[in-house]
């Protein structure tokens, strides 16, 4: 389970690639505000689905993000990389959310 990427992206043969992070600065930070309530039952519906639908003898196994994807293909690889060393207190706030949304997640699990 991942949080939304804030990019713009492109299809190329079949895969999907990000083309531009979105979230460049302090201003940018609102887009996060429109993160999915991770508490909201409706977010789970497909786990529950597939749970109830194949549950027997096998193990089930949910992998979350922790944040750090999302955090430099939501801000483009190149200008996260730069704002490790200008801005990072701007990486921080943005990881920091992620990673807050990643958590509830899994407790929520």
């Amino acid at each position: 389970m991942a949080p939304p990427r804030y990019a713009q992206t492109k299809k190329v043969g079949g895969l999907e690639y990000v083309t531009e992070g979105l979230i460049k600065t302090k201003d940018d930070l609102k887009l996060l505000d429109t993160l999915p309530d991770p508490d909201d039952p409706t977010l789970y519906r497909e786990a529950e689905i597939y749970l109830r639908d194949f549950k027997g003898d096998s193990a089930a196994l949910v992998t979350v993000r922790n944040g750090i994807n999302n955090t430099y293909l939501s801000m483009g690889i190149e200008h996260f990389c730069i704002s490790t060393i200008l801005e990072p207190g701007l990486v921080k706030e943005i990881l920091w959310r992620f990673s807050e949304w990643s958590l509830r997640v899994v407790k929520n699990i």
